[in-house]
């Protein structure tokens, strides 16, 4: 895989050579971690929280690009969650941060945006 400057450099200047990456498919593998349609989709649960940035920076067409283009070069894709929430997962925590203490709702980031097999 190789990627091409378009033009533009990493810092936007125009006439700037980006290198160029080469990656050997059979050493070579995109994970994606934890893509939950609750965070990723219009309809989930928590897209009004992150939608603006998702927009700002073109998150799900760059995600797209990525995987179009390794499937393209012959790279290995694994679709990786962290952690599968099982119910209780989170009720004794002594110290739960923001984002723990948000996700107690039932079903939330249960739902990945492709189908998953343990």
């Amino acid at each position: 895989m190789s990627v091409q400057n378009n033009g533009e450099s990493a810092r936007g200047v125009v006439g700037e050579q980006k290198p160029i990456a080469t990656y050997e498919p059979n050493i070579t593998a995109v994970l994606c971690v934890d893509p939950y349609n609750d965070f990723l989709s219009e309809g989930g649960k928590l897209w009004p929280w992150v939608k603006d940035i998702a927009h700002e920076v073109n998150l799900l067409d760059n995600l797209r690009n990525i995987v179009r283009t390794a499937r393209e070069s012959n790279i290995s894709i694994f679709h990786v969650p962290h952690h599968r929430m099982e119910p209780g997962d989170y009720e004794n925590w002594k110290y739960p941060s923001l984002s723990t203490s948000g996700i107690k709702e039932p079903g939330l980031c249960q739902r990945l945006l492709g189908r998953y097999v343990p």
